[in-house]
């Protein structure tokens, strides 16, 4: 019988411990480096489909609370309850859409309803259009969406649909009226929705209530017709991130730097083409641009809650040039033939006591039914015409 050598078997055990040990710290690195880049997938994944609602915004903000309190005026006596606002929807969870870069998740999305074409609905686009239906969509910003709003039947677009037909229901027409926005969204993302998707759903109307956001932009250093809005900004760095740990090599941003505010001839030149395109693609329909009120821009006399929010948001230098790019806005767009042009900077001269602005762009509902109330007024004459 061959007798073992106890040293070789001390040896294999040795050697059998070395790999078994080295297989589990290569199996322990592997589920740890798995689980280290999934949870950072999940946070940037998070961050980019999260809802966001007025109460969320301002809870993060210093004295949350307090804030709170004070935007709680600009609503009806009905909308104002602190607990409520946890749930008004400010800026939509967002997935990638063509061309358009980035738009609203369908669903419930906190208190706001996202039809199946992203348009902020609880009604779908039926396609034949209906008989008697009278078919407006509504673009934008946040404005249009109307951020903020305390019910869905409370935003702008909801607003103005109700109006309308208050005004237009003895004509045996139903008056329809899509939101087709998106929080960031400048001229160039609505006309490249109007041009690609509403003017093969047989509108009747186009509104864009506009303007803030390519300022708002152009103020910043950015090109409006060359650019990413924060949500196709997210998408980007979240797919930068994924090619640089796949493949080891960084992909770098193409757009260029921003140099300081955009020259206003720039920027009304820039708008100008985005509407006449709008309009061309739009053939015979109707197409209205309406400036949109802004706190820097608007003739309203501000309270003194209205006037802390503009000094502290807004120096000199950015009221000037909203104040500049806004009159030259208006000068140029009254002139285009075809479009009608309407500008909403006296919209609320009779509400001086009155808080409207939540911020320096958005409203509550009060604000949201003065804006759909002026622009009612201005385009039912238009529309009783071609009923």
């Amino acid at each position: 019988m061959t007798k073992k050598n106890p040293i070789a078997i001390s040896e294999a055990r040795l050697a059998i411990l070395i790999y078994a040990l080295a297989a589990g710290i290569l199996f322990a690195g592997f589920f740890v480096g798995r689980y280290t880049a999934l949870a950072y997938y999940k946070k940037q994944i998070k961050s980019i489909t999260s809802a966001y609602t007025l109460g969320h915004q301002l809870k993060n903000k210093k004295n949350g609370d307090e804030q709170i309190a004070e935007v709680l005026p600009a609503y009806y006596p009905e909308s104002r309850d602190a607990e409520a606002i946890n749930s008004y929807s400010w800026s939509p969870p967002n997935m990638p859409t063509p061309f358009v870069g980035s738009a609203p998740v369908p669903g419930e999305q906190d208190n706001a309803a996202i039809n199946k074409l992203q348009f902020r609905s609880k009604k779908e686009v039926v396609t034949p259009k209906p008989s008697g239906v009278y078919r407006i969509f509504l673009t934008g910003g946040s404005t249009a969406y109307s951020s903020g709003a305390p019910s869905e039947d409370r935003t702008i677009g909801a607003y103005l649909e109700r109006k309308l037909n208050e005004k237009l229901g003895q004509n045996g027409k139903t008056v329809e009226v899509f939101t087709v926005a998106n929080p960031a969204w400048s001229s160039t993302h609505e006309r490249t929705a109007i041009t690609n998707l509403l003017s093969d759903l047989e509108p009747d109307l186009v509104i864009s209530l506009t303007g803030n956001n390519d300022v708002h932009w152009s103020f910043e250093g950015a090109n409006i017709l060359w650019y990413r809005a924060p949500q196709e900004a997210n998408q980007f760095h979240f797919y930068q991130h994924l090619v640089e740990q796949t493949t080891g090599e960084a992909l770098k941003d193409n757009l260029p730097e921003p140099s300081g505010p955009i020259d206003p001839n720039i920027v009304v030149a820039r708008t100008l083409r985005n509407v006449e395109l709008s309009k061309f693609s739009l053939g015979e329909t109707p197409y209205v641009y309406v400036l949109q009120p802004t706190l820097a821009a608007t003739s309203k006399p501000l309270t003194a809650r209205e006037l802390k929010i503009l000094t502290k948001r807004a120096d000199a230098a950015k009221q000037n040039y909203f104040k500049t790019c806004y009159k030259k806005i208006a000068e140029t767009l009254a002139a285009v033939k075809k479009v009608k042009f309407i500008d909403l900077k006296d919209a609320f001269l009779d509400h001086a006591n009155d808080e409207i602005f939540l911020d320096s762009y958005h409203f509550g509902d009060l604000g949201n039914e003065i804006i759909a109330t002026e622009i009612a007024k201005a385009v039912v004459d238009d529309i009783s015409s071609r009923l």
